[in-house]
This record gives structure tokens, C-alpha cells and sequence, in this order.
């Protein structure tokens, strides 16, 4: 292509007009898109992440590849998937679709989900409210409690992931792939959840939580979400 300031020789130019670039409507939404990036958290190895409220904004989510490391998101979220994790401390506020938890072993969750999937996973603690019933397959030593999390915001949240506190079956799990005189899973022996997850470590972490609020804990009253023991 020519330069637009170039001019033929021994002609002069058609007009002096400013050449301007069209903007079309598809353009105007890819600026707006969300970016992908700010959904993903992977390959954290000994850290500390968080995501506060109205950061996520019911956007999927994915958590992978992380290891000896405590994730925090403490708002609404469309579907949520954690893949390959060790060791890991994940604290999820409502999720209106699916929780996949995949392929991980020696995790804590906090999981307030649509629909409950597990697969070829181990040693996973779940503190869990679900709307349906909890699955798990091909997956061993898995210790089921009840949901215990509270933010500001979080009761609003729970009506946009439209999960009702009344409506919790955390503890009617159903294993795809039993074993003959072997327990796949079983209930948390302790109900308080501060004997699994321990208060967050960096500085950043801290005061981002003081921004969830006062009621910010993890040991939301069971009462409160419908679905004691």
C-alpha cells in the first residue's frame, strides 16, 4: 500500500481531507470484552490470592495448577473449575452453575454451588452447599461438611447465583464408582472449619478482606444457611 501522504507525480491532489478510520460496533464490544486472564488464577506455588466482591461479577472461573497456595473468591461466579491442585486452601463464594473439582489431591474447599462434580481427586475436604446432589467419581478419602462463609454482600450473592439457604444437599452424596468395603467419602468429623483453613498470612490478603467487610468470617452460623447438621 502507498503512503496516504504520498502524491503522483505532476498531479495535484484530489483534496486535502483528513483520512479518518471507520469504527464499527464490534469493535466498541471487543474493547469492552472482558479479558480472560483476570478469571484464571494457575500456577501459584506458595502464595495467597483474592478476588473481592463485585470483581468477579458472575463470570466463569477457573483455578489450575496450584500448589501449597489459598484462593479467596468472595463473590458471585457463573461455573467454576479447579484442575490439578495440591495442598491447596480454595474459598469460593456462590456459584450458580457447576463446581468441577478435578484431579487434585490433599485440598480444602469452600464450595456454595448449582452442582456439585468431583473426579479422580483424593484427600479433598469440602465444606459444601449444594442445590442438587453432590457427585464424585473415581475419587477417594473425601470428607464432606456444611458451608460455612460469610462477606458482605454474600446473602445478595446467593440470590444471583439463585440458590436458596433452605435448599442444601451437601450431605446426600452420590459415588459414581463405589467400592466394595471401602469408604469413599464420609462426613468432616470436625465442624469447625478453622481447624482446615487458618487465617490468611500476607499483608495484601488481610487488608483486601477488610474490604469484604466487617462480617467477613468463616464460621457463618449454620442456622443462618439452612442447613445444620
Amino acid at each position: 500500500m502507498g503512503c496516504l501522504c504520498a502524491k503522483a507525480v505532476g498531479k495535484e491532489p484530489v483534496n486535502d481531507e483528513v483520512s479518518t478510520v471507520k469504527t464499527y460496533s464490534w469493535d466498541e464490544k471487543r474493547k469492552s470484552a472482558v479479558k480472560a486472564d483476570d478469571y484464571i488464577i494457575e500456577n501459584l506455588v506458595c502464595q495467597e490470592a483474592i478476588k473481592v466482591p463485585r470483581s468477579i461479577n458472575g463470570q466463569q472461573f477457573i483455578i489450575q495448577n496450584c500448589k501449597d497456595s489459598t484462593i479467596y473468591l468472595l463473590d458471585y461466579i457463573n461455573t467454576i473449575s479447579i484442575d490439578d491442585c495440591i495442598n491447596c486452601k480454595i474459598i469460593l463464594g456462590p456459584v450458580e452453575g457447576s463446581a468441577f473439582i478435578r484431579n487434585c489431591t490433599a485440598c480444602t474447599c469452600v464450595v456454595a454451588c448449582g452442582q456439585f462434580r468431583m473426579r479422580d481427586s483424593s484427600k479433598i475436604n469440602v465444606f459444601l452447599f449444594c442445590a442438587t446432589q453432590p457427585i464424585i467419581e473415581a475419587s477417594r478419602r473425601i470428607h464432606f461438611g456444611r458451608y460455612q462463609l460469610q462477606y458482605e454482600g454474600i446473602d445478595e450473592d446467593f440470590r444471583k447465583a439463585n440458590l436458596k439457604y433452605a435448599n442444601s444437599n451437601w450431605k446426600v452424596i452420590y459415588d459414581f464408582t463405589p467400592v466394595e468395603c471401602e469408604e469413599n467419602w464420609n462426613f468432616i468429623n470436625s465442624d469447625k472449619i478453622s481447624d482446615y483453613i487458618s487465617e490468611p498470612v500476607s499483608e495484601f490478603v488481610k487488608n483486601e478482606l477488610i474490604r469484604c467487610g466487617q462480617f467477613w468470617s468463616l464460621t457463618g452460623p449454620a442456622a443462618s444457611r439452612g442447613d445444620t447438621i
